[in-house]
């Protein structure tokens, strides 16, 4: 061992002089003095660096030994140096064990991470640790058993489990509900429910390959065409079509609930009758009695004269009454002011004619002076017609008023 000395020496000159030292701290292995290292002033470290595995220190005496490790993963949590887990050689683990619902486990940097679960009920089925089915819990009555070994159904078995909202076997992913049903329920392949569509008598639309012929919707069941249609169809509840019953203005009915206050039939139009449009009567044609210019009903006056006949005086197929004596009437021969004559007043026959003076003869057994015309009576009245209905009748010349 070398020793440390400050002792001068004398050189053979018997001078004085430093002498060379060697001591254990000096940085220096001195071997011949057993010195196996020489750290200086880190002699006595017993600690390697963090993070080595393994190191040599060196003693106070300079004797080498292995120094003491603190490194992730050595089973050891060293807060000191940033370490929040060691789980040693388990570091790195990512999978907690099967059936941990959550655990945590240490990275390889020796901090805390949350490990990946595998368990019954998780909804994922793991055959490496012995399941066979895993509906994502841990009942029975839902395909499969609570501790996940064994399946026990599935949509479309035709049993409803509890995890199903129904289950139609064979049915399921049907889309139309059964003609006739205004709505349903169905089961889809995922035994969900979902609202069928319909089809049915009185939805508006005409489904052939059940067998309507028509669907008018809310009209379906009326019986009557529009009024003023002369033919139309309907259509039954049953959606059949059928002829409709019809009501307008000249069938003969008065349908006063379309407003007709009349109806004909096919006289509509006819004067004292319907008018065209059901709304009232047709005027009728009365001839004005004042009027000499209009045609009156028959009567003992013909008006009709010839046009190149002047007035005042008759034709002659007038006068015509088998008397080729018969004189034309003139214009002096006036109806007396206090007669009021209608027009179907008789005339005296025509075979009464005047004379020149003015007197006519009678024909009925009285003497000349007994029978006097207009113009020879006193008191103004005219002359009695005695003669038969029938003479009356069958001829005579009628007598214009002017």
């Amino acid at each position: 061992m070398s020793l440390r000395s400050d002792k001068e020496l004398c050189t053979n000159q018997c001078l004085k002089i430093a002498g060379n030292t060697s001591y254990c701290g000096d940085s220096r292995i001195d071997r011949t003095n057993g010195e196996t290292c020489d750290n200086g002033s880190d002699n006595g470290r017993e600690n390697c660096a963090y993070g080595q595995t393994g190191c040599k220190v060196c003693t106070t005496g300079c004797k080498e030994k292995d120094g003491n490790t603190s490194y992730c993963g050595d089973g050891v949590k060293e807060t000191a140096n940033g370490e929040n887990c060691d789980n040693g050689t388990d570091n790195g683990q990512t999978d907690c064990a099967y059936g941990q619902t959550s655990c945590e486990l240490c990275s390889n940097q020796c901090l805390k991470i949350a490990g990946n679960t595998s368990y019954c009920g998780d909804g994922v089925k793991d055959a490496a640790n012995g399941e066979n089915c895993d509906d994502g819990n841990t009942e029975n009555g839902d395909y499969c058993s609570s501790d996940c070994k064994t399946v026990t159904g599935y949509c479309g078995d035709g049993k409803k489990q509890n995890n199903e909202a129904c289950d139609d076997g064979t049915g399921n992913g049907e889309t139309n509900c059964a003609y006739g049903e205004t709505s349903c329920e169905l089961c889809t392949t995922e035994c969900t429910k979902i609202s069928g569509a319909t089809s049915y008598c009185g939805d508006g639309t005409v489904d052939a390959a059940n067998n309507e012929a028509c669907d008018d919707a809310f009209n379906n069941g009326r019986t009557d065409c529009a009024y003023g249609e002369y033919s139309c169809f309907v259509c039954t509840t049953e959606c059949l079509q059928e002829p409709g019953a019809v009501s307008y203005c000249g069938d003969g009915h008065v349908d006063t609930g379309n407003g007709e206050i009349c109806d004909d039939g096919g006289e509509n139009g006819t004067p004292g009758l319907c008018n065209t449009a059901c709304s009232g009567t047709v005027a009728e044609e009365i001839p004005d009695d004042n009027n000499p210019d209009e045609d009156t009903p028959d009567s003992g006056n013909d008006e009709n004269q010839d046009e190149n006949t002047p007035d005042g005086e008759t034709t002659d197929d007038n006068l015509d009454d088998g008397n080729p004596d018969t004189d034309e009437t003139t214009d002096s021969e006036e109806i007396p002011d206090n007669e009021e004559k209608s027009d179907s007043e008789e005339l005296p026959d025509s075979s009464e004619k005047p004379d020149e003076g003015g007197t006519t003869p009678a024909d009925n057994g009285t003497s000349p002076d007994e029978d006097k015309t207009e113009s020879d009576d006193v008191s103004g009245e005219p002359a009695e017609d005695t003669r038969p209905a029938a003479e009356k009748k069958s001829g005579g010349c009628s007598v214009i008023a002017l």
